[in-house]
């Protein structure tokens, strides 16, 4: 409205004499250039479309001359914001631009090739791909079916493979063009030169990427080259990169094949390209920094949901729970060892009495897909209660996104859920082909949905989805109908859905879906993996990662696990995992139990922390699990660094060797170790250290503030467990929000919700603090929240606590001499320090 009313006095300015009658066709073909939902550029072949979702600059690139509707919205976008509007530009260079944004724009030069700009906000060139025959440098196509071979110089070759309707690929190698057809990809060759009949942007490029996502083979970078966009037990990559050219990127295919969109990006450090089939859609993002080119991308895809605050505590999870009688014993030795526990998460046995694994295609007809072992659970309902309201321990269940029962297999076979064979060419699990359930199908999802409700009423209270890997969005389409079924069940609808993945595509954080690293070997190289698995997954939109801590394959050493768990500690999800021929990872099990008992304990004191920083994460879009990388830009250091990480405000840098040693690397800045006494580092600083076995290496920044709960946590339903501890690390400003509120309802639900900032003024060494929301009103205080606070304050080599005050709406607090009067406000009396 703004642009309509400025384009409005620009034409009375300069065309008062003109009837009022033209004022209103101008002002009505202004309107249509604003709201008009795609601007189309015809190319002699073929057409490319450009607009806006949320504030994502949008590139279609399509075959046809006619100006189109825009196609169904892919899977991986949901913005958080409206559409961004756009002007239109026209004359040599004709595109749209966006205010605060930037612009993409093509510019057709005389007699020459088209070329797709992409500018910032500034109006600077962030970098530009060719629209015709596109020429990757110094690679030669591999694989595929030969279909000539001639010497021919590379236009050539482009144009005789655009001839030829069975083409897809060309190469130029030795003097000599080969026409290929479905080329597997490219090879490095100097001199040759590679190319795409149709499906091929290359953009000049820096070469610096992050975001693709990783797997075993290169989870210890965060650059990174290309990504294969495909799904594997212990791999996620996706169609996503930030480039430190200045800008993020996200691509999508209506084309898929089993477990891999068709669609891939690789670099060479000079190009880049995009190779792909079908209709293709970039969305492009200007962002100065990786920092906010992750926060744009998390916008474009949906802000990732905020998950039930038990989520953030301990999950017990084992394949091999023998009975009723196991399960209770376990629980029982959590709580009287004081091993705090949220949840525990069960496998096969929790509704089947064996695994589905050796079953043909036809299935088995007497086994249960939707039922309950009776030696596990004799009375569900009952025991799920029991352990809720007694033990504070919720119960989940894993799935599988397939059918062993026959009857319900001749079912799904009628109505035609069940995906096709793969007769050996499909996805990466074969062992149950022609069983899988193909979750695209609203009316399969249901169906699904229906089987499922049962479990609900009962009372559990999460899924565990695996082995979903199959077909690429699986997992997406799974999520959907355990979602819809949440969201119609009378007793959840106000609750927040959660579960846990082997592997993701964008945007299934905003549903509410977490994913964890795959069945890793209990090791110390998958130990050294996982803080990169974690860091490269959250780069490409999961922020929720959990691992198999132990390793979920192999008995782990004690001291193995003890190392694993401190690692856990400071992860978005901490959970255990182990196979039925290992030994369990219960601490109580292994010499240092009280290693990871200290691990546990410190996971429950970072958990009001934790859940301020996710509901930061689920209204802001920041990151609060995240490579050093994305504070320190300007360091060359840490750009590749996955052995340390960012928790919120927490430099944490654990130990991942057997030979118990920790390189650390603390980057510019004034640093104190996390959580006690010693002195400031000053930063840049290195150091390799043996580290003690209770001892994790973890610091902040001086000026940092935090909030920690005490050390008598059994669970998240025990908070607050006592007073508030308010740590400041003296030596500079800081401020730190604390949000509060019932930790299960969903955010439309939620009425008591309440936010502390506490600010540190370092001059006046003085702690202030200001309460909001309805639940800063004492009557509608949440549930669990802290009533009571003290202050540590950290100067070099010594802490100072203070006595414990009241945790009122509004206060000042100092570590010498605290002083409280009553402040009247409205009908409440709060206390103020």
């Amino acid at each position: 409205q703004n642009q309509l009313f400025q384009q409005f006095l620009k034409l009375s300015a300069c065309c008062g004499i003109l009837p009022m009658r033209i004022y209103w066709l101008l002002l009505f073909e202004a309107w249509q250039s604003l709201a008009r939902p795609e601007h189309v550029v015809v190319l002699p072949q073929g057409a490319i479309g450009l607009s806006t979702r949320g504030k994502a600059l949008r590139v279609r690139v399509t075959s046809s001359l006619q100006p189109t509707e825009v196609e169904d919205e892919p899977r991986e976008v949901l913005p958080a914001e409206a559409d961004a509007t756009f002007r239109i530009f026209k004359g040599e260079e004709e595109g749209i631009e966006v205010d605060g944004v930037g612009a993409v724009s093509v510019l057709r030069p005389g007699g020459r090739i088209p070329r797709l700009r992409l500018r910032d906000s500034q109006g600077h060139l962030l970098t530009e791909s060719s629209l015709s025959c596109g020429q990757l440098l110094n690679r030669r196509a591999q694989g595929g079916r030969v279909l000539l071979q001639k010497p021919l110089d590379a236009g050539a070759c482009c144009e005789a493979c655009q001839a030829n309707a069975s083409c897809t690929d060309w190469s130029i190698s030795k003097g000599s063009c080969v026409l290929l057809q479905d080329a597997e990809g490219w090879t490095p060759e100097e001199g040759a030169i590679a190319g795409r009949s149709q499906g091929l942007l290359l953009f000049n490029s820096s070469g610096r990427l992050y975001g693709r996502g990783a797997g075993p083979q290169d989870a210890l970078q965060l650059l990174a080259e290309g990504s294969p966009v495909s799904l594997a037990n212990r791999a996620s990559y996706v169609p996503y990169f930030y480039s430190r050219d200045g800008y993020a990127a996200l691509g999508h295919s209506n084309v898929t094949h089993f477990n891999r969109m068709a669609a891939r990006y690789f670099s060479t450090g000079q190009q880049l390209a995009w190779a792909f089939e079908g209709a293709f859609q970039l969305y492009l993002m200007p962002a100065a920094s990786l920092s906010r080119g992750t926060k744009a991308y998390y916008a474009l895809t949906g802000r990732p949901a905020l998950p039930p605050r038990h989520i953030l505590g301990f999950m017990a999870c084992r394949w091999g729970w023998k009975d009723q009688r196991h399960l209770e014993e376990t629980l029982e030795q959590f709580r009287t060892g004081g091993f705090p526990l949220d949840s525990v998460i069960l496998d096969f046995e929790w509704f089947a009495n064996t695994s589905d694994y050796g079953f043909r295609d036809s299935g088995e007809s007497w086994y249960e897909d939707f039922g309950w072992n009776p030696q596990l659970f004799s009375a569900p309902t009952q025991q799920l209660k029991k352990y809720l309201e007694e033990q504070q321990v919720h119960v989940a269940g894993i799935r599988k996104p397939r059918l062993g029962n026959r009857k319900l297999l001749n079912l799904a076979k009628e109505k035609g859920w069940l995906s096709l064979k793969a007769s050996g060419r499909g996805g990466p699990e074969n062992y149950a082909d022609g069983r899988w359930l193909r979750f695209s199908d609203p009316q399969l999802r249901r169906w699904y949905a229906q089987q499922m409700r049962h479990y609900l009423d009962s009372g559990i209270s999460y899924w565990w989805n695996d082995e979903g890997e199959n077909f690429y969005y699986t997992y997406h389409d799974w999520n959907l109908a355990e979602l819809e079924l949440h969201q119609s069940h009378q007793g959840r609808a106000t609750s927040r859905f959660f579960s846990l993945n082997r592997a993701f595509t964008p945007g299934m954080a905003r549903l509410g879906a977490a994913v964890w690293t795959g069945d890793v070997s209990a090791s110390w190289e998958d130990l050294r993996r996982t803080p990169g698995m974690m860091l490269n997954w959250a780069l490409a939109g999961a922020p929720y990662v959990a691992c198999d801590i132990g390793g979920f394959i192999g008995n782990a050493s004690s001291q193995l696990l003890a190392r694993w768990y401190q690692v856990g500690s400071f992860m978005p999800l901490m959970r255990i995992h182990s196979t039925h021929d290992d030994q369990p990872h219960w601490p109580w099990l292994y010499e240092d139990r009280e290693i990871m008992r200290q691990a546990l304990v410190r996971r429950y004191r970072l958990l009001p922390y934790h859940y301020s920083l996710a509901h930061r994460l689920s209204t802001e879009g920041d990151l609060f699990i995240r490579p050093l990388a994305m504070d320190f830009p300007e360091d060359p250091k840490v750009e590749n660094m996955t052995s340390q990480w960012m928790d919120g405000q927490i430099l944490v840098s654990p130990v991942l060797s057997k030979d118990s040693r920790a390189e650390i690397y603390l980057p510019k800045g004034r640093w104190h170790p996390f959580d006690m006494e010693g002195e400031v580092i000053q930063g840049p600083h290195y150091e390799s250290m043996e580290v003690k076995l209770e001892d994790v290496p973890a610091f902040v920044a001086v000026g940092t503030v935090l909030v920690l709960a005490g050390h008598s946590l059994r669970s998240s339903a025990s908070l607050p467990g006592g007073d508030l501890e308010v740590q400041v690390y003296a030596g500079g400003n800081g401020n730190f929000t604390m949000v509060e509120d019932d930790g299960v309802s969903s955010v439309s639900a939620e009425g008591s919700q309440r936010s502390t900032t506490f600010v540190w003024d370092d001059a006046l060494q003085e702690l202030s603090w200001t309460m909001t929301g309805p639940g800063s009103q004492a009557s509608q205080a949440p549930k669990g929240s802290f009533q009571h606070l003290f202050l540590t304050v950290f100067t070099d080599a010594r802490a100072q606590k203070s006595r414990s005050v009241p945790l009122s709406s509004s206060g000042t607090l100092s570590v010498s001499q605290p002083r409280l009067r009553q402040v009247k406000s409205g009908r409440f009396h709060s206390a103020t320090l």
